[in-house]
């Protein structure tokens, strides 16, 4: 499989993260990890699911590989948006159907988390898939109809009402492998 990015430890604990959860909010939440910086037209990234048990033991289930446009000022339509923590909720979209929207994002509107494959599918919406390479030379993701799917069943039986966005920049152990700090 040529996945753009090989990781070595999923299951590596996160931060704890307490800024995000509190008393408010379900103990289940999303976070994407931007870790690769590195190609002109997109930026990939992890999807993870953080839950905590009712030990208040913390679980991180890293499930999907989110692509997104490169940081452009949060041009809209021309850039991601900033990391930050976000509301997140089901939504229906004339274009996109059944998807993710995000609220409060600053100075931009119709912010999705939606099925694409390549930077050619998002004007500053996160797209999600269960594989990642490359196809003419640019990140592509697949299946991600699959992945989106998945993410709301995922929603369905254990809801989650925020997502937390991190840039989080790699350290290379050889020229294409990386280790994420997740």
């Amino acid at each position: 499989m040529n996945n753009l990015i090989k990781l070595n430890t999923l299951n590596q604990t996160i931060q704890r993260a307490e800024d995000v959860r509190n008393e408010s909010y379900n103990s289940t939440y999303l976070v994407i990890q931007r870790i690769d910086f590195s190609h002109e037209h997109a930026l990939c990234g992890i999807l993870s699911i953080v839950d905590y048990t009712l030990e208040k033991e913390l679980q991180v289930v890293p499930i999907m590989f989110t692509l997104e446009l490169p940081y452009v000022y949060n041009t809209q339509f021309r850039s991601c948006i900033p990391a930050g923590t976000y509301n997140i909720a089901p939504h229906k979209s004339p274009s996109h159907g059944m998807c993710f929207k995000l609220d409060d994002v600053p100075g931009r509107e119709n912010i999705l988390i939606h099925v694409g494959n390549s930077h050619h599918d998002t004007e500053g919406c996160i797209l999600v898939g269960q594989s990642n390479t490359f196809q003419q030379g640019a990140p592509f993701i697949g299946r991600s109809k699959y992945a989106l799917d998945n993410l709301l069943s995922l929603h369905n039986v254990r809801p989650f009402t925020i997502v937390q966005i991190r840039d989080v920049i790699p350290f290379a152990t050889s020229e294409n492998e990386y280790d994420v700090p997740i």
